[in-house]
């Protein structure tokens, strides 16, 4: 991989976590501030959604930190329903949500617009700089499966998780979001239900817009995919992570590396990917932080985050320099 192409490299990064069976006594997941280097510098709870007291799913669902996204000198920290502006002493600026759009998962800040994965509905939202829903992309068309707008009716609420009919909901399993070098948008369909009964459920990479046909990463996708990260030369990376492996797309989708990091799902779990500089990328595996350096396909650190077995991390981003040590907890508005 040409290094020239890739992030500069970064003295921290921001790291979310989900808590698995979280209680309702206890932090359904966490924020890290980490040095790749040093280890864990800093950690807080992350703020829980309003309605997590109805979540059905007794492991995951909303629970716990979801996207996270750098933007000049903020940041951008997403829950299952709802996303958080914080600045570098991580008072709260905003807090941006809609009821088109629940059970978040990745996130992206990009040519002055907020781009959320909206998993519960199968869409790709997007916030002007004054928090506004200024787009809502049906990502059911990029899949091949019909698109039915209707979903997106007023009297909906997918932030809650009792305000939608669940088995008409979340049939991709959308959870990554990432733009080409043309500025297009590239989602993870992480689990894609089968249009009929005798085929596979598939993980596939698409762009939003549906140009082009998704590109399949893994068949019989018991487990999603997740993240998508494109490169300069067209190659996007991501994460198979029922096979416990590192994919590397070429233009065109053939697969030009396969790195197995992680014992396949459920004994392994790999979630979170980011350059961190050089061929260097950083992968978040359960409760711990792989350093992986493509050019020699090692994996050359390891960095435990907690000692729980039940908290395994979400999302990976660069920390802007200045920023102060994360808070006891988030919860001051600016």
């Amino acid at each position: 991989m040409d290094s020239k192409r890739q992030a500069p490299a970064e003295e921290r990064f921001l790291v979310s976590t989900i808590y698995r069976g979280s209680r309702p006594d206890e932090a359904c997941g966490h924020l890290y501030v980490v040095d790749p280097e040093g280890g864990v510098e800093s950690a807080c709870p992350v703020p829980p959604p309003p309605h997590l007291h109805r979540e059905p799913n007794p492991r995951g669902g909303i629970r716990g930190g979801r996207g996270l996204a750098a933007d000049g000198d903020t940041v951008y920290v997403a829950n299952g329903a709802a996303v958080l502006h914080f600045d570098r002493s991580w008072r709260r600026l905003a807090e941006i949500s809609h009821p088109w759009c629940g059970n978040v998962h990745d996130i992206a800040a990009h040519d002055d617009r907020l781009w959320v994965c909206s998993t519960a509905n199968d869409a790709l939202a997007a916030f002007d700089a004054a928090g506004r829903l200024t787009d809502l992309v049906d990502l059911r068309p990029a899949a091949s499966l019909a698109g039915d707008r209707s979903r997106f009716a007023a009297a909906a609420d997918y932030r809650d998780p009792a305000g939608y009919v669940p088995a008409e909901s979340d049939l991709l399993h959308a959870n990554g979001i990432g733009f080409d070098a043309d500025g297009a948008p590239v989602v993870t369909l992480g689990r894609v239900e089968a249009a009929a009964p005798d085929r596979p459920r598939r993980g596939m990479i698409a762009r939003a817009d549906g140009r082009g046909a998704p590109v399949p990463v893994a068949d019989g996708a018991a487990v999603p995919i997740h993240n998508v990260v494109p490169l300069a030369d067209g190659a996007v990376l991501t994460l198979d992570t029922g096979a416990g492996a590192l994919r590397i797309l070429r233009p065109g989708g053939t697969a030009a590396a396969s790195l197995t990091l992680a014992p396949p799902a459920p004994h392994g779990f790999l979630r979170g990917l980011c350059p961190a500089g050089g061929d260097r990328l950083l992968v978040g595996e359960r409760n711990r932080l792989l350093v992986v350096d493509l050019s020699t396909a090692q994996i050359v650190r390891t960095l435990t985050l907690c000692a729980s077995s039940r908290e395994a991390v979400y999302a990976i981003a660069p920390l802007p320099a200045g920023f102060d040590p994360l808070p006891p907890c988030l919860t001051t508005v600016g």
